[in-house]
Protein backbone atom coordinates (compact mmCIF):
# COMPACT_ATOMS: atom_id res chain seq x y z
CA UNK A 1 0.00 0.00 0.00
CA UNK A 2 1.32 3.44 -0.90
CA UNK A 3 1.98 5.95 1.86
CA UNK A 4 -0.89 8.26 2.70
CA UNK A 5 0.47 11.71 1.91
CA UNK A 6 -0.90 15.20 2.54
CA UNK A 7 1.27 17.21 0.17
CA UNK A 8 -0.28 20.53 -0.91
CA UNK A 9 -2.97 20.16 1.75
CA UNK A 10 -3.62 22.49 4.66
CA UNK A 11 -4.64 20.79 7.89
CA UNK A 12 -5.99 22.56 10.96
CA UNK A 13 -5.24 20.69 14.18
CA UNK A 14 -6.99 22.02 17.27
CA UNK A 15 -5.34 21.47 20.62
CA UNK A 16 -2.08 20.85 18.77
CA UNK A 17 0.16 22.41 21.40
CA UNK A 18 0.29 19.31 23.58
CA UNK A 19 -0.61 15.67 23.89
CA UNK A 20 -2.69 13.95 21.23
CA UNK A 21 -3.11 17.08 19.10
CA UNK A 22 0.63 17.65 19.05
CA UNK A 23 1.19 14.09 17.86
CA UNK A 24 -1.37 14.59 15.11
CA UNK A 25 0.30 17.81 13.98
CA UNK A 26 3.80 16.29 13.88
CA UNK A 27 2.73 13.22 11.92
CA UNK A 28 0.66 15.21 9.41
CA UNK A 29 3.57 17.60 8.86
CA UNK A 30 5.90 14.64 8.38
CA UNK A 31 3.52 13.41 5.69
CA UNK A 32 3.70 16.69 3.79
CA UNK A 33 0.80 18.72 5.19
CA UNK A 34 0.94 22.42 5.91
CA UNK A 35 -0.26 22.37 9.48
CA UNK A 36 -2.12 25.15 11.26
CA UNK A 37 -1.27 24.60 14.91
CA UNK A 38 -4.35 25.85 16.78
CA UNK A 39 -4.02 25.97 20.54
CA UNK A 40 -4.83 28.76 22.98
CA UNK A 41 -2.64 27.17 25.63
CA UNK A 42 -5.29 27.37 28.34
CA UNK A 43 -5.16 25.57 31.66
CA UNK A 44 -7.14 22.40 32.31
CA UNK A 45 -9.86 24.49 33.90
CA UNK A 46 -10.05 26.73 30.84
CA UNK A 47 -8.34 29.67 32.46
CA UNK A 48 -5.47 31.73 31.13
CA UNK A 49 -3.82 31.39 27.75
CA UNK A 50 -0.34 31.08 26.28
CA UNK A 51 0.98 30.94 22.73
CA UNK A 52 4.01 29.00 24.00
CA UNK A 53 2.81 25.42 23.43
CA UNK A 54 1.64 26.13 19.86
CA UNK A 55 4.84 28.02 19.05
CA UNK A 56 6.93 25.13 20.37
CA UNK A 57 5.17 22.68 18.04
CA UNK A 58 5.55 25.04 15.08
CA UNK A 59 9.28 25.30 15.76
CA UNK A 60 9.51 21.54 16.07
CA UNK A 61 7.85 21.08 12.70
CA UNK A 62 9.65 23.78 10.74
CA UNK A 63 13.71 23.96 13.01
CA UNK A 64 14.05 20.25 12.64
CA UNK A 65 13.91 18.82 9.06
CA UNK A 66 15.14 22.03 7.48
CA UNK A 67 17.91 22.35 10.04
CA UNK A 68 19.25 18.89 9.20
CA UNK A 69 19.45 19.73 5.50
CA UNK A 70 20.97 23.10 6.27
CA UNK A 71 23.73 21.53 8.38
CA UNK A 72 24.58 19.15 5.54
CA UNK A 73 24.81 21.97 3.01
CA UNK A 74 26.70 24.28 5.37
CA UNK A 75 29.23 21.55 6.16
CA UNK A 76 30.04 21.01 2.50
CA UNK A 77 30.18 24.72 1.71
CA UNK A 78 32.46 25.58 4.63
CA UNK A 79 34.69 22.63 3.79
CA UNK A 80 35.22 23.98 0.29
CA UNK A 81 35.92 27.52 1.51
CA UNK A 82 38.14 26.44 4.38
CA UNK A 83 40.34 24.03 2.43
CA UNK A 84 42.58 26.80 1.14
CA UNK A 85 43.27 27.83 4.73
CA UNK A 86 43.92 24.33 6.04
CA UNK A 87 40.55 24.20 7.78
CA UNK A 88 38.53 21.00 7.60
CA UNK A 89 34.81 20.88 8.28
CA UNK A 90 32.86 17.68 8.91
CA UNK A 91 29.63 16.81 10.69
CA UNK A 92 28.00 14.02 12.64
CA UNK A 93 24.44 12.83 12.04
CA UNK A 94 23.76 11.15 15.39
CA UNK A 95 21.33 8.32 16.01
CA UNK A 96 20.82 8.75 19.72
CA UNK A 97 18.02 8.67 22.24
CA UNK A 98 17.85 12.17 23.65
CA UNK A 99 15.21 14.49 25.03
CA UNK A 100 14.46 15.66 21.49
CA UNK A 101 14.11 12.17 20.01
CA UNK A 102 12.06 11.09 23.03
CA UNK A 103 9.44 13.64 22.02
CA UNK A 104 9.04 11.81 18.68
CA UNK A 105 9.15 8.25 20.01
CA UNK A 106 5.42 7.72 20.45
CA UNK A 107 4.61 9.21 17.04
CA UNK A 108 7.24 7.10 15.31
CA UNK A 109 6.08 3.93 17.07
CA UNK A 110 2.51 4.59 15.97
CA UNK A 111 3.58 5.32 12.40
CA UNK A 112 5.51 2.04 12.21
CA UNK A 113 2.81 0.09 14.06
CA UNK A 114 5.45 -0.74 16.64
CA UNK A 115 4.55 -1.76 20.20
CA UNK A 116 5.79 0.75 22.79
CA UNK A 117 7.99 -1.87 24.45
CA UNK A 118 9.82 -2.50 21.16
CA UNK A 119 10.40 1.23 20.72
CA UNK A 120 11.70 1.34 24.28
CA UNK A 121 14.22 -1.39 23.44
CA UNK A 122 15.38 0.49 20.35
CA UNK A 123 15.74 3.71 22.31
CA UNK A 124 17.74 1.89 24.97
CA UNK A 125 20.17 0.74 22.27
CA UNK A 126 20.96 4.33 21.26
CA UNK A 127 22.77 5.99 24.18
CA UNK A 128 24.26 9.35 23.16
CA UNK A 129 27.74 8.35 24.25
CA UNK A 130 27.94 5.92 21.31
CA UNK A 131 28.12 8.95 19.00
CA UNK A 132 31.08 10.53 20.75
CA UNK A 133 33.85 8.45 19.07
CA UNK A 134 32.87 9.79 15.63
CA UNK A 135 32.89 13.37 16.88
CA UNK A 136 36.32 12.84 18.47
CA UNK A 137 37.73 11.29 15.29
CA UNK A 138 36.43 14.07 13.05
CA UNK A 139 37.76 16.73 15.43
CA UNK A 140 41.26 15.24 15.59
CA UNK A 141 44.02 16.85 13.54
CA UNK A 142 44.93 13.48 12.00
CA UNK A 143 41.48 13.06 10.42
CA UNK A 144 41.91 13.24 6.63
CA UNK A 145 38.22 13.85 5.84
CA UNK A 146 36.76 17.16 4.75
CA UNK A 147 33.18 18.02 3.84
CA UNK A 148 31.84 14.70 5.06
CA UNK A 149 28.82 13.81 7.17
CA UNK A 150 28.99 10.57 9.14
CA UNK A 151 25.87 8.92 10.51
CA UNK A 152 26.71 7.27 13.79
CA UNK A 153 24.88 5.44 16.54
CA UNK A 154 23.88 2.00 17.81
CA UNK A 155 27.46 0.86 17.28
CA UNK A 156 27.47 1.62 13.56
CA UNK A 157 28.88 4.35 11.37
CA UNK A 158 28.28 5.20 7.71
CA UNK A 159 28.89 7.97 5.20
CA UNK A 160 26.00 10.18 4.09
CA UNK A 161 26.69 11.43 0.59
CA UNK A 162 25.09 13.18 -2.35
CA UNK A 163 25.20 11.08 -5.50
CA UNK A 164 24.88 12.05 -9.14
CA UNK A 165 23.39 9.74 -11.72
CA UNK A 166 24.82 9.32 -15.22
CA UNK A 167 21.72 11.01 -16.58
CA UNK A 168 21.55 12.03 -20.23
CA UNK A 169 23.34 14.62 -22.32
CA UNK A 170 21.60 16.35 -25.21
CA UNK A 171 21.84 19.78 -26.79
CA UNK A 172 19.48 21.45 -27.10
CA UNK A 173 17.63 19.87 -24.18
CA UNK A 174 13.85 20.15 -24.04
CA UNK A 175 11.31 19.40 -21.30
CA UNK A 176 10.07 16.58 -23.53
CA UNK A 177 13.58 15.06 -23.60
CA UNK A 178 13.55 15.01 -19.82
CA UNK A 179 10.11 13.42 -19.68
CA UNK A 180 11.02 10.75 -22.23
CA UNK A 181 14.30 9.86 -20.51
CA UNK A 182 13.22 10.18 -16.90
CA UNK A 183 14.02 6.55 -16.07
CA UNK A 184 17.62 6.98 -17.23
CA UNK A 185 17.95 10.31 -15.42
CA UNK A 186 16.73 8.82 -12.15
CA UNK A 187 18.63 5.51 -12.42
CA UNK A 188 21.15 5.33 -9.54
CA UNK A 189 22.81 2.04 -10.50
CA UNK A 190 25.87 3.78 -11.96
CA UNK A 191 25.68 6.88 -9.80
CA UNK A 192 28.79 8.40 -8.26
CA UNK A 193 29.41 10.50 -5.19
CA UNK A 194 29.73 14.23 -5.70
CA UNK A 195 32.79 15.31 -3.77
CA UNK A 196 33.56 18.61 -2.12
CA UNK A 197 37.26 18.56 -1.44
CA UNK A 198 37.41 14.90 -0.54
CA UNK A 199 40.14 13.37 1.56
CA UNK A 200 42.99 15.70 2.47
CA UNK A 201 46.47 14.52 3.28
Amino acid sequence: MTDLRFDDRVVVVTGAGRGVGRSHALLLAERGARVVVADYGVGLDGSGSSAGPAEDVVREITSYGGAKGAVFGLTRNLATEGAAHGIRVNAVAPRAFTRMSASHAATLAAQLSMPPEVMDQINASMPPEMCAPAAAFLAHESCPLNGEVLQVGMGGIARIAVVRTQGISKSPLTPEDIAQNLDAIMDTRDAFVTETTGIMQ
